[in-house]
């Protein structure tokens, strides 16, 4: 996670100082829309609406692990309530040695 924040970071700084180096004025045309500005001002506009496009599509999929994630803690809290107070007595764990194994069988038939 931390690696990922870290990568974040550095890409907002390339993205950024790439910008800023970039500040030819241009003509930016959409549908009915013209904007005239800086190239640095339309690469920041269009880097930031990248990053709320990515933030949307990721957020049905961090909803549904939440909800999941709830929905499993709520199941547990459910079946931890549900005990038997038997079950919490230290003294009904008694260690019960396993049945005595079968002798080896012998590969080789009797002659």
């Amino acid at each position: 996670m931390i690696l990922l924040l870290v990568f974040s970071i550095l890409l907002s700084i390339v993205a950024a100082t790439f910008a800023l180096q970039n500040t030819a004025p241009i003509s930016v045309k959409f549908l009915a829309y013209n904007f005239d500005g800086s190239l640095a001002i339309v690469l920041m506009v269009v880097f930031g609406l990248g990053i709320l496009v990515a933030v949307g599509a990721m957020l049905p999929s961090l909803l549904t692990a939440k909800w999941q994630v709830l929905s499993h803690r709520r199941r547990v809290r459910q079946l931890e309530g549900k005990t038997r107070p038997e079950d919490d007595d230290p003294a009904a764990e008694t260690f019960t040695p396993p049945a005595a194994l079968p002798p080896p069988h012998d590969p080789k038939p009797p002659l």
